[in-house]
C-alpha cells in the first residue's frame, strides 16, 4: 500500500494499491495503478488485474489504454493483450486518434495495433473534427484502418450524418482523412435547408479543402 512501484525489464507499475502473487505472475489491482511499457504505451485502472509474465490485462474501472502518436482505448470494461497487440471494450467505449482527428464511440470496440483496425458496434458513432465544422456519422458498425500514413473508415447498415449545414441518410458511408472526402452509397438523401438531393452515390468535399 502506498507508493508501491513493481519493475521488470518491459514496464513499471506504479499504483496506490496492489496485491500480486509471485507464482502466478498476476497483480491484483484495486486500487489507482498506472502501468508504463517500454514502448511508451501506458495503462491506468482502479480495478482489476494485470499478468506482468503474459502482458495480458482485464480492466474494470476508470480505464484508459493510452498509445503513442495520441491514440487512446477506454471503456468500462477492457480486455487487453499488449503481446498481441490486441484490445477488447465493453460499454461507454471510447477510441481516440487525435493524429487524424477521429473519435470512434459505441458499447463493443476492438482495436488491433498492427494496421491500427478499429471496429465500434452497438450505439456506434464517429465524430471527425479536423475541419471547421465537425461531422457526426452513426451506423450500425464502423471500421476504420491506417492507409497511407492516414485513416479509411467504412460505415455501413443505416447510416446517418449530421453537420451544421446538412444531414444525410444512407446505407453505407466511406471516408479517407487523407482528403476528407465523404462518400454516401446505396440510395443516399441529403437535406441542407430547404434542398434535398438524391442519387446513386453523393459525394461531399469540406468547404475548407
Amino acid at each position: 500500500k502506498t507508493d508501491v512501484v513493481g519493475t521488470n525489464e518491459n514496464n513499471k507499475i506504479e499504483s496506490d494499491t496492489l496485491t500480486y502473487n509471485t507464482e502466478t505472475k498476476i497483480a491484483t489491482i484495486i486500487g489507482p495503478t498506472t502501468i508504463t511499457h517500454s514502448d511508451s504505451t501506458t495503462i491506468y485502472s482502479e480495478l482489476g488485474w494485470y499478468n506482468s509474465n503474459t502482458d495480458e490485462s482485464e480492466l474494470l474501472k476508470n480505464s484508459i489504454i493510452t498509445h503513442s502518436e495520441g491514440k487512446t482505448l477506454v471503456g468500462d470494461t477492457i480486455f487487453y493483450d499488449k503481446k498481441a497487440g490486441l484490445g477488447k471494450a465493453f460499454s461507454n467505449v471510447v477510441l481516440t486518434d487525435t493524429t487524424n482527428s477521429i473519435i470512434l464511440k459505441g458499447n463493443f470496440g476492438y482495436y488491433q495495433e498492427e494496421g491500427e483496425i478499429g471496429l465500434m458496434t452497438d450505439s456506434a458513432v464517429l465524430i471527425e473534427y479536423s475541419q471547421t465544422d465537425t461531422t457526426y456519422i452513426h451506423a450500425d458498425s464502423l471500421y476504420s484502418y491506417a492507409l497511407n500514413d492516414y485513416k479509411a473508415i467504412h460505415a455501413w447498415y443505416n447510416a446517418r450524418l449530421f453537420q451544421n449545414d446538412y444531414q444525410a441518410i444512407c446505407d453505407s458511408v466511406y471516408f479517407f482523412t487523407g482528403d476528407s472526402i465523404l462518400h454516401l452509397m446505396q440510395q443516399p438523401v441529403l437535406w441542407s435547408d430547404s434542398q434535398q438531393i438524391t442519387g446513386d452515390t453523393i459525394t461531399l468535399e469540406p468547404k475548407d479543402s
